[in-house]
């Protein structure tokens, strides 16, 4: 078992001089611990702040919350006496992360932890102050996350071991500093662990004590992409930018950069805007609703798509002239559903010959993009030897090969028409979609234009084969309905071929009357089984209830539950059956020692077990107890 590590030395502050009237100056009830990094984009947490501040008083962070904090937290209206009292003897180990993020709870904790300190920067260890505009729906994980570099960094370097309230956000994954992602089970027990618990301690596993620092090694090192590093940046810029303001920002700013965004670069149009940023439509139409939140995860997406900043859209108004709107400009460019203005032809297709002449080969995605062209299908479409000649060039896709979305070849009539008259003679029915597909044509509608009297043939082809089969499948539920016992709904659909739901919209009324009998089906099997366990019960030799059972197609505990008479009685013939034949095998086994034993003694050999074992061919039994109480029985019988 790993020991218990001795916990680093801690110093705090002196006592003040007395003031100039000669008397102390206030203190505070607890400590007045300064937090950690204040101000900066790790900032200490609140859960982190309460655990070093039970170690400051040597005392258990779970009675430091029992005895000290939760007296002093006002329980919510509306709560129960019984439940209060539970509550305040309890550590909330499990839902102790809302202490970190938005709402009443956190504000009271705040305000009692003020209190007790005399800080005053508290509420700088929370989201409070974003709690007008950001939701605390996917906003805080519930187990820890950590860098285990930071913690070794922290300690080589004497500074203070904390948690960080950058690492409690879901949508930081990875280390700001390090560029790692963040651990979140102990290297030493493989467990995870609550943000806080009756013996949290910074730095140290919640469930084993073990220390989870380790030093950098660049070359086993995991280190994360571009966008979660630039998330985890923007999240701290955040989190420095909430700890240093004096009021909380409102939604102000945020709705009308948003409408200023959708107005100028989408033209209005929410679902290109949704579409070019990978918001969802239902959420920007939440966000753009009065009073509502946003989450953190998919807005600092959008943010990262549009190129902007994160704290300067939520802060201040951002003009429609402003640089910073050039990167999503060229977003909308790239992505947008319409194009406003092409280029002309011979415009375009010299871009396309000086590309093909190029001794660089570019790609024919890249060439659409840079002509103004959404999809690579729309520019091969007018230019088809063109962009064949600079995929091949390019060698990304074999020229012979079919690609997608390009137009099929164009069928010959002789070919159409042969491929239809076939269809109309086969015997297996075949769709006019599946015909299209197969000739080249990309709708039905073209063969109708050309060959309507073929096409009509063929549905009334393929009509009367359907109604022929639903003839067939309700002359199978008419007779089902003749049947003693009726079969279910789901069996007969396994016969006729087809799902249940297929029955009940094509046949509703057969379906509903099958149903409608289904109470007389378990009548009849419910007295199949009765009698079938009076058949058991009759039985020689008694059979065993597992035996009955897999007979019946059924459960033991089913039949237990339905029959619990003959079930019993069942399991009391098998038990007496079972008596009957040890007791049998048992004498048969004396017999078989007892002559082995008259055998081996005539001869003048010593009886023991193995020479008796020997002696017996087909022994009934091998218990060796058994057999050495059966040997001392029959040496006293010959004696």
């Amino acid at each position: 078992m790993q020991s218990q590590p001795m916990p680093d030395p801690v110093i705090y502050g002196s006592w003040g001089d007395l003031n100039l009237n000669g008397t102390l100056p206030k203190r505070s009830y607890l400590y007045h611990l300064q937090p950690i990094a204040v101000g900066s984009s790790y900032v200490e947490s609140l859960t982190g702040y309460i655990a070093r501040l039970a170690e400051a008083h040597s005392v258990a962070t779970g009675a430091f919350l029992a005895l000290e904090l939760r007296p002093c937290v006002s329980p919510a209206p509306g709560v129960a006496a019984r439940k209060q009292e539970k509550l305040q003897s309890s550590s909330f180990i499990y839902d102790a992360h809302i202490l970190n993020g938005l709402g009443e709870s956190p504000r009271q904790w705040v305000h009692v932890l003020e209190t007790l300190t005399s800080q005053d920067s508290l509420h700088t260890l929370t989201m409070l102050n974003w709690g007008q505009i950001i939701s605390n729906c996917d906003l805080l994980r519930r187990v820890r996350a950590w860098c285990p570099h930071c913690y070794e960094s922290w300690r080589s370097t004497n500074r203070p071991i904390y948690e960080p309230l950058l690492w409690d956000i879901c949508a930081v994954t990875v280390c700001a500093i390090h560029g790692r992602p963040l651990e979140h089970c102990c290297p030493h027990c493989k467990r995870e662990s609550p943000l806080l618990t009756s013996k949290a301690r910074p730095g140290y596993c919640y469930r084993c004590r073990g220390w989870l620092g380790v030093p950098v090694q660049p070359e086993l090192a995991e280190y994360a992409g571009a966008a979660e590093l630039h998330i985890a940046n923007t999240v701290g810029e955040l989190l420095a930018l909430g700890s240093a303001i004096q009021v909380a920002p409102s939604r102000a700013y945020f709705k009308e950069n948003l409408i200023c965004c959708i107005g100028h670069l989408a033209g209005g149009n929410q679902s290109a805007f949704a579409c070019a940023t990978g918001v969802s439509l239902d959420a920007l139409t939440h966000w753009l609703a009065p009073n509502t939140t946003f989450r953190l995860r998919p807005f600092l997406r959008m943010c990262l798509k549009l190129g902007i900043t994160p704290a300067r859209i939520l802060t201040e108004r951002i003009p429609a002239d402003d640089r910073e709107w050039d990167g999503a400009r060229d977003l909308f460019a790239r992505c947008s559903s319409s194009i406003h203005s092409l280029r002309p032809a011979s415009q375009v297709r010299r871009a396309l010959e000086k590309a093909l002449s190029s001794a660089i080969p570019v790609s024919l995605a890249q060439l659409a993009q840079e002509l103004g062209y959404q999809r690579v299908h729309a520019l091969r479409r007018r230019y088809r030897e063109l962009c064949d000649e600079i995929e091949k060039k390019h060698g990304n896709i074999d020229s012979a090969a079919p690609r997608r979305g390009e137009p099929f070849a164009r069928p010959t009539p002789d070919s159409a028409r042969e491929a239809l008259e076939r269809a109309v003679r086969d015997s297996p029915r075949r769709s006019l979609m599946a015909i299209c597909k197969e000739i080249g044509y990309r709708n039905v509608s073209s063969l109708y234009h050309r060959f309507p009297e073929l096409c009509r043939a063929l549905v009334a082809k393929n009509r009367a084969s359907r109604d022929q089969k639903n003839r067939r499948v309700q002359d199978a539920i008419t007779k089902a309905l003749d049947q003693e016992p009726v079969p279910t709904l789901k069996e007969l659909a396994a016969r006729v071929g087809h799902h249940p739901h297929v029955l009940r919209s094509r046949f509703p009324e057969l379906c509903a009357a099958l149903v409608a009998r289904l109470p007389e089906r378990k009548r009849l099997e419910r007295e199949r089984i009765r009698k079938k366990l009076g058949d058991a019960l009759e039985q020689n030799p008694a059979p065993s209830m597992q035996v009955v059972a897999e007979s019946l197609g059924r459960n033991q505990a089913h039949l237990r539950i339905l029959f619990p008479d003959a079930y019993q009685k069942i399991m009391r013939r098998y038990v007496e059956r079972q008596k009957i034949v040890r007791s049998q095998r048992r004498a048969e086994f004396l017999a078989q020692v007892r002559k082995a034993v008259m055998e081996l003694c005539e001869r003048g050999i010593n009886p023991s077990r193995k020479h008796v074992m020997s002696a017996i061919e087909n022994p009934s039994m091998k218990w060796t107890q058994v057999l050495d109480r059966y040997i001392a029985q029959s040496l006293r019988e010959n004696d």
